[in-house]
């Protein structure tokens, strides 16, 4: 593994740009201990997003390969169930990712009903964008 000598100043840049996110974070009502974990979201995650929705806020991750084979596995398993159907499955689905991708605040099935129908529905397209899922077609050359 090659390390990277990071500056005085890099550390600086870094340091300073999550006081500021912290700052507004605070402003939103944000506890102290999720702005503390700011860099390791970042060093665990590599990147991570902040969504402003009306006065709400969340802080959310892209979702790997792995999530989506789980969720995928779990949709499967809860569609062989006699009450599934395609809203509850869509529900399920977006319920799991959600799960899965949001670092703050926590949002689980068992208490997604609390939050805005319209931020989770907004936030799974913002989660799927930043997962790789567009709709653009790719660039493709062929040699």
């Amino acid at each position: 593994m090659v390390e990277k000598n990071v500056t005085e100043e890099e550390t600086e840049v870094k340091v300073d740009e999550f006081e500021a996110l912290g700052a507004t974070l605070k402003t939103y009502g944000v506890p102290d201990d999720a702005i503390a974990a700011l860099p390791e979201f970042k060093k665990r995650y590599g990147k991570f997003r902040v969504a402003y929705l009306g006065s709400n806020v969340y802080i959310y991750k892209r979702l790997t390969w792995g999530e989506m084979k789980e969720i995928t596995n779990k949709l499967s398993n809860f569609a062989k169930g006699p009450n599934a159907s395609e809203a509850t499955l869509r529900i399920a689905d977006l319920e799991l990712q959600l799960e899965k991708a949001i670092l703050y605040p926590s949002v689980t099935p068992d208490n997604a009903s609390r939050y805005p129908s319209g931020d989770l529905e907004t936030l799974q397209a913002l989660i799927t964008e930043f997962s790789g899922y567009v709709d653009t077609e790719p660039v493709v050359e062929d040699y």
